[in-house]
């Protein structure tokens, strides 16, 4: 029995392939690479923080879809049909995972400046109150 080749990919097709140092970066699905179900796991729990905010997962793929690139092109419809080239899919999945981590980052900054001002908030109350007792 043959084993089968997996890929690590998150609900918005993004996925992750090995840089020339071996760490996982985020790519589209025409630079996707295969890995064996353990290797994939082990990428998948030694994902770096950011990454891991993606929410990716391992699928796996059968043997014919590894071998056979079922390539799908997005065509505008209008007067002329246009075929978007790749290059441009892959900016745009890059501005997608551009736009999400921007999102994450705006979020985190209101949680962080909410939690600076409740800071700031509680040194006044420490020392009124302990003025208070020295009186």
């Amino acid at each position: 029995m043959k084993k089968l080749d997996y890929i690590i990919k998150n609900h918005k097709s993004v996925y992750i392939r090995l840089n020339k140092n071996g760490t996982p970066v985020t790519c589209t699905e025409y630079e996707k690479m295969l890995f064996e179900e353990s290797k994939a796991r082990n990428i998948l729990n030694s994902l770096p923080k950011t990454l891991r905010r993606l929410n990716f997962k391992i699928e796996p793929i059968s043997d014919i879809k590894s071998k056979v690139k079922n390539i799908e092109k997005k065509i505008l419809k209008g007067e002329n049909d246009y075929i978007i080239s790749d290059d441009i899919n892959k900016w745009i999945e890059k501005f997608g995972i551009c736009d999400d981590i921007l999102k994450e980052a705006k979020d985190r900054k209101e949680e962080l400046n909410s939690r600076s001002q409740l800071c700031a908030k509680e040194p006044i109350k420490y020392r009124y109150q302990h003025q208070r007792t020295k009186n």
